[in-house]
Parts: structure tokens; sequence; C-alpha cells
């Protein structure tokens, strides 16, 4: 869960204010404060890399440390990645207690079978299981940590002007920034619309993302926008420095200013607001 503190004002002497979302506190749910923390961070891991980590007491960081591991040894299977110091019997534990991975009997096998650097399974176990795991990831040099709405703003910012900027440079722009084909791209206005983007008559859009299949009415006016896919807007509609979500749809003659809205949401027409968030 994520829980915005506002700033104190500068020259006032005011107490940060926490916002708490009106359904979350209807659904009874339980919200305990921490003062002690600070940006933290959200680990998940699957039972058996936690049961590593305890382990493999030489695994001190995430990024340094085990993310190579579990690329290089994705492949060899569990055992491998626990190593051969692990005793095998704990390993065995281990991976028979973990039903998120995937098991290959080694029934079918008679000779000797050597992991890379850690166990050896002869064919008197040959009733264990080989439990294999893949490693999903895109490696790159550099990336945005984003942890609230005015960070995440700011990284859409930057990830459209690199791609307006590369346009016509494909050979220099990296992978991860390209966009789908039937993208239409606005070099000048440094926005992106992605295929199945539908505009009205009229419309101005400036640094903005428009996502998959929305539609957007006439005479509309989006400045520093980010809108998911498949929402709707309707005519008039004035919007600047939102975030709109997923499947929206945002009646006729409507102005937001610094406003989320969730996905799903349903605004009637006329609505005006700033600085909130819709859900």
């Amino acid at each position: 869960m994520k829980i915005d503190v506002q700033d104190i004002t500068e020259g006032l002497a005011e107490t940060p204010k926490l916002a708490l979302p009106k359904p979350r506190i209807r659904a009874g749910a339980v919200t305990r404060v921490r003062t002690d923390w600070s940006d933290v961070h959200v680990y998940i891991f699957s039972p058996w890399v936690r049961r590593l980590l305890v382990e493999r007491k030489s695994l001190i960081t995430v990024q340094g440390d085990l993310l190579p591991l579990l690329v290089s040894r994705q492949f060899d299977g569990v055992a491998a990645t626990f190593g051969s110091k692990v005793e095998e019997k704990l390993v065995q534990e281990i991976m028979c207690s973990s039903p998120d991975l995937t098991a290959r009997d080694l029934a079918a096998r008679d000779t000797e079978h050597n992991f890379r650097g850690s166990l050896t399974i002869r064919p008197s176990t040959l009733n264990t299981f080989v439990k294999e795991y893949a490693v999903l990831a895109h490696l790159q040099d550099e990336a945005i940590r984003t942890h609230t709405i005015a960070s995440y703003m700011f990284a859409s910012r930057e990830i459209v002007t690199r791609v307006t900027a590369a346009e016509g440079s494909a050979n220099n722009m990296n992978s991860c920034l390209q966009v789908p084909q039937k993208s239409f791209i606005r070099s000048n206005f440094q926005t992106i619309l992605l295929p199945g983007a539908n505009l009205g008559d009229k419309v101005t859009l400036r640094s903005t993302m428009v996502g998959r299949n929305c539609k957007i009415g006439n005479k509309c006016r989006l400045n520093n926008v980010i809108i998911m896919d498949n929402a709707t807007l309707g005519d008039n509609v004035v919007l600047q420095n939102s975030i709109i979500g997923p499947s929206c749809t945002i009646g006729n003659n409507c102005s937001l200013n610094d406003c989320q809205m969730a996905s799903g949401f349903e605004m009637s027409s006329g609505e005006k607001a700033k600085g909130e968030t819709f859900s």
C-alpha cells in the first residue's frame, strides 16, 4: 500500500497531512502508520529463494549478488543454485516443499547427472526431482525509479521525450523505448498515441501519452497527461498534469488539474477538480 504525505507548505507552520483513500477505510481494512521508515522498497520472493538467502551467506545484495546468481543458474536448476556447500538433504527438502517450481521426473535417467559446481544425483536417487526455474528480466544500463505520483509523471515525460527525439533514428534508439507499430508520434508536441487511439476535431495534445483504443472527443486540451488503454473522453475536456486509468470515462466539459483517476471510473459531464483522486 502506498500512502502520500503532503509536504509542508513553505512559510507556513503546517503539519504534514496523511491522506487515506475512503474506499479502503469503508472496507474495514487495518492501517498501521510508521514514522521510522523512509523510501521503503518491497521485494517478493518465492519460498525457495528466501531459503536460498538464508543458506548462502555470501548473498548480500539483491542487484549485485542474488539476481546474477539466479540468471546464471536458471538452466541448471534449483540444486545448482544452492551450490555444493549446502547439504543435499536440505536442498531436496526445500525443492519438494516448493509448489511454485516446475518438477521434471528423473526416473527415465539411468546415468549419473552432474550439476555444474553443485550436487551429484546418482541412480539410487532417481525418484527425486530436478526443479527448474526461469528468470524473466530486461537488463539495461539505466532506469528511472518512481515512488510518488510526481516522480511517475516525470519519468513518463522523460520516456516520451526520448521516444519522440529518437523518431527517425531507430538504429540509435534503445530497444526498451521502441513503441508498437502503427503508433502515432508527434515530435513537435512530445506526444505519443498508441495503436487504436481515435481523436476528434481540434484536439490539442502536449507532453501526453495516449493508450491503445482510447477515444478523445472534439476540442479537448491535454497537457502533461497520461491516458491509459480504452479510456473515453467527451467533448471540450481539459486535462492538466493528470493520470487517467484504463477504461475510464470522462463526460463533456470536464476540467481536471493534478488529478488521478482509478481504473474504470466514470465522471459525469461538467465536473471540475484540482488535486483530487477518483476511485
